[in-house]
């Protein structure tokens, strides 16, 4: 009879106990359903790390394959909830990309040992909040879907990058409380928005946090009506400005001041005729 192996590792993180996930079980099925065996991490594992709570099986679990010395299985993790907390839980299959969920698909071949690791990640519930974000447009008030966010933790970890929704909205669920770094990063066509700004927001636990990211227009962003208005303005206060200087070689301007000249000489011209009489 050809046979296999397949090996699980097992990974606690969270304030959890070992009374709390000692009966943690994993189901190993054939590829018609059928179970091969099950697994109780407070019985058939042994502790490989205990400052990281990490477990592995005691021996690894033999499988029996077909003439062709192969075949593909099913490990299920089962009854990993725990009262009071929620859970997130991996897995990886032969060191491969960690993958969200419970049952992961193995394939065995012959004399060959399959590894499956799981990590479960356990939080309190009441440490945990909601943070709901709506992008909206500063100028028209209206919310802007297709928008990309980053959510980043204060210590500049990236949570997540999402789109928002027909709605303009993005809800993260179940996250952490504590205070986070938002920015929009692209907008769609059509709209103005300052990129690069963080703007500061803090979830606290047990509720939903409800943030605005206003899509501000640049400050060097001049509409055509505006720039209209900027023009209007300007030529308004140059007219102005032109009639109150008084234009020097224009001669109805200097007239007054030619009569006024005429009538001082022929002033001085009478009242000297008048002396020379009364001299006489």
């Amino acid at each position: 009879t050809k046979k296999g192996y397949i090996n699980i590792t097992k990974t606690i993180e969270g304030p959890v106990t070992e009374e709390d996930y000692k009966g943690l079980t994993f189901v190993v099925k054939d590829a018609d359903g059928k179970t091969v065996g099950t697994y109780v991490l407070g019985k058939d594992f042994k502790v490989i790390d205990e400052a990281n709570k990490k477990f592995e099986l005691k021996t690894p679990i033999e499988i029996k394959l077909s003439e062709e010395g192969k075949g593909t299985f099913t490990v299920e993790e089962t009854l990993y909830k725990i009262d009071g907390t929620t859970v997130n839980v991996t897995y990886t299959v032969n060191g491969g990309n960690e993958q969200n969920g419970t049952k992961a698909s193995v394939e065995v071949t012959e004399n060959n040992t399959s590894e499956v690791s799981y990590k479960n990640d356990y939080k309190n519930e009441e440490s945990l909040g909601n943070l709901l974000i709506t992008v909206i447009e500063e100028k028209t008030g209206k919310r802007v879907p297709g928008a990309v966010v980053e959510v980043k933790s204060q210590d500049g970890k990236v949570v997540k990058t999402l789109e928002t929704n027909e709605d303009g909205q993005i809800l993260l669920k179940d996250i952490p409380a504590g205070g986070y770094k938002v920015t929009v990063k692209t907008v769609p066509d059509g709209y103005n928005v300052t990129t690069g700004r963080e703007d500061f927001v803090t979830v606290v636990a047990g509720s939903t946090e409800e943030f605005e990211a206003i899509l501000v227009t640049p400050t060097d962003a001049v509409t055509t009506d505006d720039a209209s208005t900027a023009v209007d303005d300007a030529t308004t206060t140059e007219n102005t400005a032109t009639e109150s200087v008084v234009k020097t070689n224009d001669p109805t301007n200097t007239m007054p001041f030619i009569i006024t000249m005429i009538a001082s000489l022929a002033g001085i011209v009478f009242v000297a005729g008048r002396k020379r009489k009364l001299n006489k």
